[in-house]
């Protein structure tokens, strides 16, 4: 376990429900926590091309606007709001769909310090196996919602709770 106190799940798929909503409202650009089985935008990046190492932002300068989705490994999700917060910095924006661990320091650091807004999901998403493509039961923990917008004038997020995972877009 790479994040002290978040669970073991790894390379889980986004409910298509989810993230066609999600994509909906913020036209990803690129996933960036994903791999050849579980990605989700015709753009991703993979363990060997790591969204970790490498600029989400396809070419800097080029004028177009990017943004990137991001479910990272649960084991790592400090590093991806690193990683998210520095391309957030070079204006890129994401939305990350995270453990609601609101406790932790990486929480406190990045999320309550940079987003824009935080959706709480009510009730437990069924993560996709990304092999069966059957939903997983037994999702022991709280969802959150992260949106990292560039340029947001802020000083804290918004916090929204969401009755339904697949209705995302808050009033």
């Amino acid at each position: 376990m790479g994040d002290k106190g978040m669970p073991s799940i790894q390379n889980y798929r986004t409910p298509p429900e989810l993230f066609r909503a999600l994509d909906r409202e913020f036209e990803f650009t690129v996933d960036v926590a994903a791999d050849d089985e579980n990605h989700l935008c015709a753009d991703y990046f993979t363990k060997e091309r790591s969204g970790l190492e490498n600029a989400w932002n396809g070419h800097p300068g080029d004028g177009c606007r990017y943004w990137a989705f991001v479910q990272p490994p649960y084991n790592n999700v400090k590093a991806w709001l690193a990683k998210a917060v520095e391309q957030l910095d070079l204006g890129v924006g994401s939305t990350c769909l995270i453990p609601a661990g609101v406790e932790l320091v990486y929480w406190q650091k990045y999320v309550k310090a940079r987003a824009a807004e935080v959706r709480l999901v009510v009730g437990r998403i069924p993560f996709i196996d990304p092999k069966t493509m059957q939903p997983i039961k037994g999702n022991r923990y709280n969802s959150s919602i992260v949106v990292f917008r560039p340029h947001w004038p802020g000083d804290r997020p918004h916090v929204h709770w969401i009755e339904q995972y697949w209705r995302v877009k808050c009033p």
